[in-house]
């Protein structure tokens, strides 16, 4: 992650928080002692935040200083090892994300759970694969229509959080 994603990180994570709460920039204002321009300065990326602003902002918002500058728990994917379902979901979104994980109509779409490798092997999803099928044909969907989406973030959130609890589901199941 370079500098200016993390500016853009913060001032999108303010922004979702702070709707979040259901506060206006006036309101976060009032509660920060911060200008409500400067609060909109940062959600747009125009300008940003000193560490103690941030740490205001945090305590009005009611989250760490490490959510706004990276996003919570499950968003961290990689520092989340305790949680394997976070884990697993995060990780298929950012290959999405970042282009090397795709999805594709019929029989194509079949060939990505049983990948055919050059050298005669396979890669084979070995678990969770209705629920990651599901996840994928949703982040496929959500890209394709994104600006329909009134709050876009909270309804990505909302599916990775769903995908995870069937996996949590699952692995308990496993377990037993």
């Amino acid at each position: 992650m370079n500098y200016h994603e993390l500016e853009i990180s913060i001032g999108d994570r303010i922004c979702f928080y702070r709707k979040n709460k259901k506060l206006s920039q006036i309101e976060l204002a009032k509660k920060t002692e911060i200008s409500n321009t400067a609060i909109s300065n940062f959600e747009k990326g125009r300008q940003k935040p000193s560490l103690i602003t941030v740490a205001r902002l945090a305590q009005a918002l009611e989250v760490s200083i490490d959510d706004l500058f990276f996003g919570n728990i499950n968003e961290r994917f990689i520092t989340s090892a305790e949680d394997e379902a976070a884990v697993i979901v995060n990780s298929i979104c950012k290959l999405w994300e970042t282009g090397v994980l795709k999805i594709w109509q019929g029989e194509e779409f079949q060939s990505t759970i049983n990948t055919y490798i050059p050298d005669g092997s396979y890669i084979n999803m070995e678990k969770y694969q209705k629920e990651i099928v599901r996840l994928l044909k949703g982040l496929r969907d959500f890209y394709a229509h994104k600006e329909y989406y009134s709050d876009a973030h909270a309804y990505l959130n909302a599916l990775k959080e769903s995908v995870i609890n069937e996996i949590r589901n699952e692995m308990a199941k496993e377990k037993k």
